[in-house]
């Protein structure tokens, strides 16, 4: 990790950030400013997946990809947005005004608490190492492919496992390794852990519309306490992003049902395209919304279901040529071999169904997360709250029920073990982040219908500055605690060079590194063409590109090859590999 690294990659976030929020201003408005930074955490997530699928639907079709289109593209959308935002007549906020009272107060423990986790589970995430099967088996690769050759290259992207899930995720990494200068699959960890702040901040903002903060937040602790949940904001796959989309869009429509404000639709549709163009799973977790918000709107079908017409056809059209992509390839389908019912596989669908309830209810991997929502299930029956329990409780069902045919159908005990893994896991994360949004909301409904009306305002007086103190302090102590013991030091890529002095088991030649494997290969071809035979090349740990000899035995051996390389007119050093 670097600080050219770390500030390319604030940058880029910031261009997300800037085309979201203006989006978002397009399609909303701002009341004011307080309006405006409740909502930052959403704008943020959208401009992620416009920005993400338009480059990836320009992949798709063949354009470069390189950095001016990865710095030109969000500013591009940012200027469009607010033109058209102007013309539409949207005014710039003004002012905003807190509530006072206690209410404050518990928002303001809510966000230092969550702010302190977040904190906490940054320093293990901007030093991980790619460690998960999936990360470094391909959903890296295909990134640094994107970065490297500029585009989808036929024979790496097909020949990959799961070459046919769509390339949002590796072009999103692509874009991070523009934005740091090269392919520090280090300081990419810090990217996916802004994905994870940009969720919390999007959930607790659209939450805060209508649960009240003694509610909410603790819920928004629990997102981050839950062993599978929290710890995913340091691992490079596309799981916890897919999830974070389908949470959110699943909040967006249930809202829209409530109280038909268009934007939420928009926004909507916007989430849902980057989530079918993420994994195959998200074509599962869209047909699921669709089919629970068709339930919940029955009554009113006449108004709302043509507009959920709408939502579908765009969302298919931004998932088609990605499939179109990988049929022309020749890349194996998404669906599983044998069929989407296997009447002969019967005897393990009780296997299915047990693993998938275990998972479920395991605490280890969610803590106290499915069980509180179905007694939040419960209680929004008995409180008669009507189609948001309906709403959910026909999603987490339908999303059950995908989990089981999955399992069933995709691994061979009814296990849901696959290679790599066990994938029923990792698919039942999106029912469980699912839970800490629908619990919230189910909990505040009832507390609505039962007290027979909204939480009044507290009349007492404002404590803003108690509010402030309760966020600032923590959150400022934190860091300064834990880099007591002296400022934090970003190593050079050139120190990824290590001279060696004595004899090891891991000498080499190094003969030159490169960001352009071009570069690279140029060198080797010519080293080659003197006598030089034997060299590779391979990246670094610093994500470079390293020219070197790696068969030797002693230093001695090692600094008379360099020396001769040296008389040729070629730079040589023996140094430790890695």
């Amino acid at each position: 990790m670097t600080a050219h690294s770390l500030a390319g990659l604030a940058g880029l976030n910031a261009l997300y950030l800037a085309a979201g929020a203006v989006f978002l201003w397009l399609v909303r408005g701002a009341a004011d400013w307080i309006d405006a930074v409740r909502f930052l955490g959403l704008a943020y997530v959208v401009g992620v997946v416009v920005t993400g699928s338009l480059w990836t639907l320009l992949l798709i079709v063949g354009v470069s990809f390189s950095l001016g289109l990865v710095i030109g593209l969000p500013i591009a959308l940012a200027a469009g947005f607010a033109i058209a935002a102007r013309l539409r007549g949207r005014s710039v906020p003004r002012g905003g005004r807190l509530e006072g009272g206690w209410p404050l107060v518990v928002t303001a423990v809510g966000i230092a608490a969550s702010g302190l986790l977040l904190e906490a589970l940054f320093r293990p995430a901007r030093l991980s190492g790619l460690y998960e099967f999936d990360g470094w088996s391909f959903w890296v690769p295909k990134g640094k492919a994107i970065y490297e050759f500029g585009g989808l290259d036929d024979g790496f992207f097909t020949s990959l496992p799961g070459a046919a899930y769509p390339p949002l995720v590796p072009t999103l990494d692509a874009a991070a390794f523009h934005a740091m200068g090269s392919a520090d699959v280090v300081t990419l960890h810090a990217q996916y852990w802004l994905f994870g702040v940009g969720l919390v901040w999007a959930l607790a903002g659209l939450l805060a519309e209508r649960v009240p903060a003694w509610i909410l937040w603790p819920f928004v602790v629990l997102l981050l306490l839950a062993p599978r949940l929290g710890r995913r904001l340091q691992i490079v796959e596309a799981d916890l992003f897919l999830d974070m989309l389908f949470v959110l869009a699943a909040v967006l429509l249930v809202y829209w049902l409530l109280d038909r404000q268009r934007w939420r639709l928009v926004v909507a549709t916007a989430v849902l395209c980057g989530m079918v163009l993420t994994k195959r799973e998200g074509l599962l977790l869209f047909a699921v919304l669709l089919a629970a918000s068709l339930v919940a709107s029955a009554r009113e079908w006449r108004s709302t279901w043509p507009a959920l017409g709408v939502v579908t056809a765009v969302v298919v059209a931004a998932a088609l040529p990605w499939r179109v992509w990988y049929v022309t390839h020749d890349v194996p389908g998404e669906g599983p071999s044998d069929g989407f019912v296997q009447g002969d596989r019967l005897d393990v669908l009780g296997s299915a169904i047990r693993r998938v309830f275990d998972v479920l209810w395991d605490p280890g991997y969610w803590n106290i997360v499915v069980p509180v929502t179905v007694l939040a299930l419960v209680v929004a029956f008995v409180a008669r709250v009507g189609r948001v329990a309906v709403f959910f409780a026909v999603l987490l069902a339908l999303v059950v029920l995908g989990g089981i045919w999955a399992t069933w159908v995709f691994s061979l005990t009814g296990e849901g073990y696959v290679v790599g893994g066990n994938f029923i896991i990792r698919f039942l994360g999106s029912a469980v982040l699912l839970c800490i949004a629908a619990s919230p909301l189910l909990l505040g409904a009832s507390w609505t219908k039962i007290a027979n009306g909204p939480t009044p305002r507290d009349g007492r007086p404002r404590r803003i500055g108690l509010a402030a103190a309760i966020v600032v302090v923590p959150l400022l102590a934190y860091p300064v605690v834990a880099v007591a013991g002296g400022a934090p030091r970003f190593p050079t890529r050139d120190e990824c060079s290590r001279p060696a002095r004595a004899n090891a088991p891991d000498l080499e030649v190094v003969y030159g590194r490169f960001d352009d494997p071009r570069q690279a290969d140029e060198l080797l071809a010519r080293l080659t063409a003197t006598g030089f035979i034997g060299a590779e090349t391979e990246f670094d740990t610093c994500g470079r590109w390293k020219v070197s000899y790696d068969a030797i035995d002693s230093l001695q051996q090692g600094e008379a090859l360099a020396a001769e390389v040296r008389k040729a007119g070629f730079e040589a050093q023996v140094e430790h590999g890695g």
